[in-house]
């Protein structure tokens, strides 16, 4: 999948947004011709009768009233479709930013960047550019039509202008994108690179390194201003263009128009040319080139939305392999096929051939020695680690996606008070709820107690059992767990195992990668090795 292919995935998913979006500008550009129209009837009655004309004055003031509100409608339906395109875009990278991934920090601060900035760049595409797209295909040929029947003179002038502001648009666009996407990556190179000096600032000074540092995000910081400066340029020369040819066609208009007038040209109907038609060729003449040149600033938004939807689709390919696999509803089994997998750079397979089926209210241990692929598995299942094209032939049936919680070894922890990492994965989680929820994990803790990152602030266990609180709360039909007891007390480890236990009882199919021998005891079916075989838990 391309850019332009995700875009146009993300304008098939939002068709009536848009097509109400492109509505309601098309008739707001109707309604301003009809005001100029009846604007320029009132001056023609007032003169014609050297007073003011008061019903085509009212008949002016209603139509300026209708653009007025037709405006607004237009508007909003153009905010709403911006911001719907933002939200589908953010629900698709929803579940693979809140993963644990491998990489950097400066890696992960990209990943989680494409949540802001890219996905921002998408509003502008979807509120401005595609309306007024429409816009500026439908609004000049009206207006083409009504001086064509007024004076096909003038109308021819605008006919023959019209075309180069499209020809200069494509002429920019084509530098344009490739500046946004240097922009765009520059952006993320600097963000990860700043938060990656930031964490490790400690390191930095044991070292004596932090002039380097500074010296780094320096360089970034200076890439991104001449990176920006650059599409900034190219956004002021163009729209100068752009301003300098709608103005000479103006001119022209205007000029044949007050030499028609004044009796100068008796070429067609400029000998029979009247006040009326010519006030309203002038008046129509700056609204004909006004979508195009709102057009032409808006054409910087699809360069940017282009840039931006290359970065969200590669990451979209990465993190949504799993998308094509069958996927069968809540409460059925768990079917591995004869999986395959091999990280990139090496020779021998960390998982190969491998099969597996469990059924619901089923605790499958993977006790492997450490290497033996356990981990491998579960990222996999959680679509943190891609399969090859080579390697996506396998059969993989599991609950949706979004239905699946994963414990890893590290949990996932925000800045904030214990509701708000609770209320990750149920926002609409009520205080009951949540009570409930560390009950069950045993965690006797007020509700406001402080969370820092990475789960400072609370011991191994609590990080634990705050993380098991927040299985409690997802009722997901699959749950993996890796290493869940790993570095915890005896009597801790008993509780976490008793709580797992608990998860299977209440019908959810139970993955757990640990060496804790207290597990086999409450398996079904035990694997220690991931490299070949058929294995099916029993009932």
């Amino acid at each position: 999948m391309s850019a332009s292919s995700y875009l146009s995935n993300l304008q098939h998913q939002l068709t009536g947004s848009l097509w109400r979006a492109r509505l309601y500008s098309a008739v707001h550009g109707l309604v301003v011709i009809a005001s100029m129209l009846a604007l320029t009837w009132w001056v023609h009655r007032s003169v014609e009768e050297a007073t003011v004309h008061l019903a085509s004055m009212m008949l002016a003031l209603a139509f300026f009233g209708l653009r007025a509100a037709s405006g607004a409608a237009a508007q909003n339906a153009c905010q709403t479709l911006g911001e719907q395109a933002e939200q589908l875009a953010r629900d698709t990278l929803q579940w693979s930013w809140q993963q644990a991934e491998d990489g950097s920090t400066a890696a992960q601060i990209e990943r989680a960047n494409l949540m802001v900035e890219p996905v921002e760049r998408l509003y502008a595409y979807f509120a401005r550019f595609q309306p007024q797209l429409w816009v500026a295909c439908t609004t000049p040929l009206a207006i083409l039509l009504v001086v064509a029947w007024l004076d096909w003179i003038a109308a021819l002038f605008l006919l023959l202008s019209a075309p180069l502001i499209p020809v200069f648009m494509a002429l920019v666009g084509m530098g344009a994108e490739r500046l946004n996407q240097q922009h765009l990556a520059t952006t993320q190179r600097l963000a990860g690179l700043f938060v990656d000096r930031v964490r490790g600032l400690t390191n930095l000074q044991l070292f004596s390194a932090t002039d380097k540092a500074v010296n780094d995000i320096a360089g970034a910081g200076d890439d991104m201003r001449q990176a920006n400066m650059a599409t900034l340029r190219i956004a002021f020369l163009s729209s100068a263009v752009l301003e300098f040819f709608s103005a000479v066609a103006i001119a022209a208009v205007a000029i044949y128009v007050g030499f028609a007038l004044l009796g100068y040209y008796s070429i067609g109907p400029a000998a029979s040319l009247t006040f009326f038609a010519g006030l309203s060729v002038l008046v129509l003449a700056p609204e004909f080139f006004q979508p195009l040149r709102t057009l032409s600033a808006h054409y910087h938004d699809r360069a940017s939305a282009l840039a931006a939807a290359d970065l969200l689709d590669r990451e979209q390919r990465r993190a949504k392999k799993f998308a094509d696999y069958s996927v069968p509803q809540h409460g059925s089994d768990l079917r591995i096929e004869h999986l395959s997998f091999t990280y990139p750079g090496s020779r021998l397979p960390a998982i190969e051939d491998f099969s597996l089926r469990a059924r619901p209210g089923q605790l499958v241990l993977l006790n492997g020695p450490s290497g033996s692929g356990k981990s491998t598995l579960l990222k996999l299942l959680t679509g943190q680690l891609a399969l090859s094209a080579a390697e996506a032939h396998q059969r993989v049936e599991l609950p949706c996606m979004d239905h699946i919680a994963y414990m890893a070894q590290q949990p996932y922890f925000v800045f904030g008070s214990l509701a708000d990492n609770l209320r990750l994965v149920k926002a609409d989680a009520s205080d009951e709820q949540l009570h409930q929820a560390l009950a069950f994990a045993e965690l006797t803790l007020p509700l406001e107690t402080s969370v820092y990152e990475r789960g400072q602030g609370l011991s191994g266990g609590e990080q634990r059992r705050l993380a098991l609180a927040r299985m409690h709360l997802q009722p997901s039909p699959l749950m993996l767990f890796d290493e869940p007891t790993a570095a915890l007390d005896g009597s801790t480890a008993r509780s976490i195992i008793d709580a797992i236990v608990g998860l299977k009882k209440r019908g959810h199919i139970v993955l757990v990668a640990s060496h804790e021998p207290e597990f086999e005891a409450v398996a079904e079916h035990i694997i220690a090795d991931l490299s070949g075989g058929d294995h099916v838990a029993p009932h």
